[in-house]
């Protein structure tokens, strides 16, 4: 973002009326207004402020009512820092009203929402109403594809964290694995394995890797989804009772499309594994949602690796990388219900900045 400001390039063009001369300009917008997710404040903050500051814009920004002291301190830090008053403005209170009224208002030129599909929906149609542009970073019902040919150690390992991660709090966490017939055979009972030496519990003990869920509505959503899988038919591989808000690492199999699980994103520690017998078929289940944000592929085949990219629907694909990836700089995004527009350091400018076209007449 520290070099964006000398990358804002505009373009001199010639114009067909004698005389004259044209150029077009990248200007700010004004004030974006920000609403951001419980699961990574900080960095939500962060990518935000940056892109904010770099392109000559300020912000008002409205953290989850989960987690505002992070969104507290940062400002604080900030502002012993020294950046401006008035450059990074944040509230806090009740989001369906705040944000509502933020997204309203006549004073914020764009939008940038990272949550949930029905909130981004909201968020966009009120938005809609005064054509201001807004970007959408929702969720995913993300495929973790396993062929045959794959190195099956980096593979469990992509699962593992893929999930298991942050309690499956994240929106590119693998909630659905998709493993070639012959490879199921050793793939399955091996994950189940990781899962059982997965502890839970009590984060502040540094060998915990699941924590609670991150309110007791959230745990009923989770509970809700396996709940419904299995008086549907589906097969509990792993998982089971829960420690207080803790759910443990939920392995399910034998789930269709009846199933609550097999379409919404859970939003917890609970995954469901597909067995297929080829590419074709695998990226044909990856492709079976509405969802699009990201998908993970392993396979030591580089043809096959690249076919799966090319028909994957999702916005970001990673080959033999598991399916929670971020960086600074790309373009940041999914299809479908996963949102609309990218985040990122340039694909920031297309929110954040305007274009603006100027004429001279020189005689």
């Amino acid at each position: 973002a520290a070099g964006v400001p000398r990358r804002l390039a505009g373009q001199t063009m010639p114009l067909d009326r004698p005389g004259a001369f044209g150029m077009s300009v990248r200007e700010p917008v004004g004030v974006i207004g920000c609403i951001t997710p419980f699961n990574v404040p900080l960095l939500k903050n962060v990518k935000q402020i940056a892109m904010v500051v770099a392109t000559g814009n300020t912000a008002v920004l409205m953290p989850s009512e989960f987690a505002p002291q992070v969104t507290v301190q940062f400002a604080k830090t900030l502002h012993e820092a020294g950046l401006p008053g008035g450059v990074f403005n944040y509230v806090t209170g009740d989001p369906a009203e705040i944000g509502d009224y933020l997204t309203s208002h006549d004073d914020i030129a764009a939008i940038n929402f990272c949550g949930s599909p029905r909130v981004g929906q909201h968020v966009a149609s009120i938005a809609a109403k005064s054509l201001k542009p807004v970007t959408l970073e929702l969720g995913g019902k993300n495929p973790l594809i396993i062929l045959d040919d794959a190195d099956l150690d980096k593979a469990l390992e992509a699962a593992m964290l893929g999930i298991f991660f942050f309690q499956g709090q994240a929106c590119m966490a693998s909630s659905r694995i998709i493993v070639q017939s012959k490879i199921a055979e050793r793939f399955i009972p091996a994950f189940v394995e990781v899962a059982k030496g997965v502890k839970v519990g009590d984060l502040s003990d540094p060998e915990t890797a699941i924590g609670p869920i991150i309110s007791s509505r959230q745990a009923d959503r989770v509970k809700s989804h396996v709940a419904d899988a299995l008086e549907k038919g589906a097969t509990l591989l792993h998982g089971g009772d829960w420690l207080g808000n803790c759910c443990p690492p939920t392995i399910l199999s034998d789930v269709n499309s009846e199933m609550i699980v097999f379409g919404e994103e859970t939003f917890g520690p609970v995954t469901s594994i597909y067995t297929v017998n080829d590419l074709e078929q695998a990226m044909q289940v990856a492709n079976d949602t509405s969802y699009g944000l990201s998908c993970a592929i392993f396979t030591s085949d580089i043809t096959s690796a690249m076919k799966a990219a090319a028909k994957s629907d999702a916005g970001m694909v990673h080959i033999n990388a598991m399916s929670i990836q971020d960086e600074p700089h790309i373009p940041f995004g999914g299809n479908g219900m996963s949102g609309l527009g990218r985040e990122g350091t340039d694909a920031d400018l297309d929110i954040m900045t305007r274009w603006k076209w100027i004429t001279i007449q020189v005689d």
